[in-house]
């Protein structure tokens, strides 16, 4: 699904992508892997169709549930928000200050006061036994 996202963006975007070629690409990279550790990967694009891939182990902090709502908003027009990119510079900086004060993560919400995600990490709401995120049109 990742990478069917990227082949969207990239259309958009008009950067070179061969999906098949990346898949082959991402597979051979975790051949590097050793067995029974976790890893993250980061997959990067380049307007001519050049990968990059880095690696590093995955190791989760500690999880205690403490959130900060940003005070930087986001725009729900922006269009960078409906794609991943690597324009992250608010979502760095804000989740850097957080972390220096002893937040698990910031939460930030659009110019229309909706809640639209954290900077590492996805809003879910659970409903009825169902799980539900907020759209794209939100800024997400």
């Amino acid at each position: 699904m990742h990478l069917d996202r990227m082949s969207t963006s990239a259309t958009y975007f008009d950067f070179v992508f061969d999906q098949q070629e990346t898949l082959s690409r991402v597979c051979r990279f975790s051949e590097s892997f050793e067995q029974g550790k976790l890893y993250q990967v980061r997959l990067l694009l380049s307007v001519d169709g050049e990968i990059r891939l880095e690696s590093c182990e995955y190791a989760p902090d500690r999880w205690i549930g403490y959130l900060k709502l940003s005070t930087e908003r986001t725009f729900s027009g922006d269009i960078f928000l409906q794609h991943q990119t690597s324009h992250r510079q608010m979502y760095e900086r804000e989740y850097a200050e957080a972390r220096a004060i002893g937040f698990d993560e910031v939460v930030f919400m659009n110019e229309k006061d909706e809640i639209t995600e954290g900077a590492s990490s996805n809003v879910f709401i659970r409903k009825s036994g169902r799980l539900y995120t907020p759209p794209l049109f939100c800024g997400v």
